[in-house]
């Protein structure tokens, strides 16, 4: 486990360095991979990095000064930062941030296969449980967790990037399904069984190309796209909180609100004061 002096702004740190691993035959090579819970004000030490590294705000906001460019990361958005950027990470309200870092004789046709930039873009909610399982692996240092990892962070890449990818893109029962949640997402009646009756498919085929668009099950899809549009729905109209949660799929209004908090960090009334 990485050691560094005790910062009181970290409620919570989990991170993991592994051994070197340049004599596997892995095109990604993943370094470390870590977990910060921190508060409003904190600031990780300015660092230049030899190797890439990706990071996903979970909840909160988070600033990277530096050099070549400045960036910020909202909630659910990620980034990678290529070998040789210079950082220092702040942030402006209590935030959480998964993060790995990769390496590689590969690395920059990685790079480029997954077109990743150091410009933020949205992956959504749902990268937290590839997350723990790749934190998992690079605690172990056996080449069978060293692989594991490996994949664990392709997944996690092609999870976050796929969120991105146009319609016509996508794989045509995918492409309708998006069409089908935009036009019923508040209507709490139709679920994936529905979903899927619609679809003309079995639901096992809908989750499995659901996840292999998004990472995530049909469920979870629903509900991300359920969340986004409370957002911003809070964030455009005067419409009260039990309104919003109705028009995005909710028939109580409490559960809405667990729902909200457990996605954003705080409940829809304060999110709806702070923007």
């Amino acid at each position: 486990m990485k050691s560094r002096p005790k910062n009181l702004l970290i409620t919570e740190e989990v991170s993991f360095r592994k051994i070197e691993t340049s004599a596997l035959p892995l095109w990604l090579q993943v370094r470390s991979a870590g977990y910060y819970h921190v508060l409003a004000s904190w600031s990780g030490v300015p660092e230049k990095k030899k190797f890439a590294e990706f990071f996903w705000c979970a909840r909160g906001t988070l600033r990277f000064s530096g050099e070549p460019e400045k960036l910020v990361l909202h909630q659910g958005d990620f980034c990678v930062l290529f070998p040789g950027d210079f950082h220092c990470i702040s942030a402006t309200e209590e935030s959480e941030l998964y993060w790995f870092t990769f390496d590689g004789p590969h690395v920059h046709e990685v790079i480029r296969a997954f077109d990743l930039t150091r410009v933020p873009r949205a992956a959504g909610f749902f990268l937290k449980e590839i997350f723990q399982q790749l934190i998992l692996e690079t605690a172990h240092f056996a080449p069978a967790s060293c692989f594991a990892a490996s994949a664990a962070a392709y997944r996690l890449i092609t999870a976050a990037v796929s969120v991105g990818i146009e319609p016509e893109e996508q794989p045509l029962l995918f492409k309708k399904f998006r069409e089908l949640v935009d036009w019923h997402l508040g209507n709490c009646a139709i679920g994936i069984t529905e979903y899927a009756s619609m679809l003309q498919c079995h639901r096992s085929t809908l989750t499995r190309v659901v996840r292999e668009c998004t990472g995530n099950s049909p469920g979870l899809f629903l509900q991300n796209a359920r969340m986004a549009r409370a957002r911003h729905l809070l964030s455009t109209t005067l419409m009260s909180v039990k309104e919003i949660g109705s028009r995005c799929g909710f028939n109580n209004s409490n559960y809405f609100v667990k729902v909200f908090r457990r996605h954003f960090g705080k409940t829809p009334s304060d999110f709806k004061r702070t923007t």
